[in-house]
């Protein structure tokens, strides 16, 4: 189940944060992502002598998504699949051993030399020091 506050991941609009619920349709919420996305508003009135169509594209970060379009982020690997269930790509997200800042595979280069994703303070596997209990 999500929560408020939760961050996840949707496969078009990228990382977000839930920060409400659709009370009408439990499989629908409101996130607000990292990034503005050209999104339909449906906005129509149609009363008795009277009728009004106000559909447009506006940009906007706050879009209203199904729950089966997320997936929780929990600094674990994130797999994506199309609706055949065939795999689009793979999300690592973790954190940095020396500065603690979020490193994920989305935005960071692997380190030619030990394979691990490079942080934005140069740290990877390279000059991780492990502690000996």
């Amino acid at each position: 189940m999500f929560k408020l506050g939760d961050t996840v991941i949707h496969q078009t609009y990228g990382r977000g944060e839930i920060v409400n619920f659709d009370l009408q349709d439990k499989s629908r919420m409101l996130v607000a992502f990292e990034e503005e996305h050209e999104v339909f508003i449906r906005d129509i009135i149609d009363e008795d002598y009277h009728y009004e169509d106000n559909c447009r594209l506006e940009k906007t970060s706050f879009i209203n998504v199904y729950t089966w379009d997320l997936n929780r982020i929990n600094n674990l690997r994130t797999d994506f699949k199309n609706i055949q269930g065939n795999k689009l790509y793979e999300l690592y997200i973790n954190h940095c051993h020396s500065c603690r800042k979020e490193v994920s595979s989305q935005t960071h280069s692997k380190c030619e030399v030990c394979g691990w994703y490079k942080c934005e303070c140069g740290s990877c596997e390279c000059n991780y020091k492990r502690k000996i209990r």
